[in-house]
């Protein structure tokens, strides 16, 4: 460390760490000797670093719609769509043995106002309600892969969850950091019906839920109860998709 002209004259002075002082030009520096290294210090904290290391290059080979979904998310202050990823993974590891690799796929929310004209529609079917969620084959994949979805009302993030300001925590011997809990905003859509049909060559799905104007979230968080030993937690196990509902236009189209 540099040291100003007043270690010149006047009485010695002890310096904790430090080996001697010398000049450099018309500038005094402190030698310490060199400090061993504390990190990591015990099996516990390799351990650790191995798993925040395997984290970080699991979503180093996210892609597609599922990588673009992630970069999209809304984060509490001082945090990134990485740093949600990251916690999530750590907080539960075995939802993510899988994960979704399409680049596209097509999932719309359509609604008809007159359900006589859709009695039957052109492919045959009957619809029970006014709105309908179609996906393509791709989303099917999409959908099937690693986790079970829920489908909740609402079409973006801050509309079906929300950050909740739990305060500050100090752990030991580093600096206070803030904790932030993740929760529903909006209900799950109800319940209703859903079948397979081809569609220009491809076995696509429907779902006939009580879906309403607010549109509907494909997405699914999961809460950890504060426990004797543990605090709460959360773990937003997939990205959100989010769908508005649009004019059926008369024929479905993979």
């Amino acid at each position: 460390m540099r040291l100003g002209s007043s270690i010149l004259g006047g009485k010695p002075m002890r310096i904790p760490g430090v080996v001697d002082v010398y000049q450099v030009g018309d500038k005094w520096v402190a030698r310490s000797w060199p400090k061993v290294q504390n990190q990591p210090n015990s099996a516990a904290q390799l351990l650790w670093r191995k798993k925040f290391k395997d984290a970080h290059a699991m979503v180093k080979n996210w892609q597609g719609v599922y990588m673009d979904s992630w970069q999209a998310i809304d984060c509490p202050p001082g945090k990134m769509w990485i740093d949600i990823a990251l916690h999530s993974i750590l907080t539960m590891p075995r939802a993510w043995n899988v994960t979704p690799t399409q680049q596209d796929f097509k999932l719309e929310l359509y609604r008809v106002d007159d359900l006589s004209t859709v009695q039957p529609d052109h492919l045959g079917q009957f619809w029970p309600l006014n709105y309908c969620l179609f996906g393509n084959a791709a989303f099917q994949s999409y959908a099937t892969a690693g986790i079970a979805w829920h489908q909740r009302y609402g079409s973006d993030f801050t509309s079906t969850l929300k950050w909740n300001d739990l305060g500050w925590i100090c752990p030991e011997g580093k600096r206070p950091k803030k904790k932030w809990g993740l929760s529903y905003a909006s209900e799950e859509a109800s319940d209703g019906w859903g079948n397979m049909h081809l569609v220009d060559g491809e076995m696509c799905v429907f779902w006939w839920l009580y879906y309403d104007e607010r549109g509907v979230a494909w997405e699914r968080l999961y809460n950890f109860p504060a426990t004797a030993d543990k605090e709460s937690n959360y773990a937003l196990e997939g990205p959100p998709l989010y769908r508005k509902p649009i004019p059926f236009p008369g024929v479905f189209h993979a």
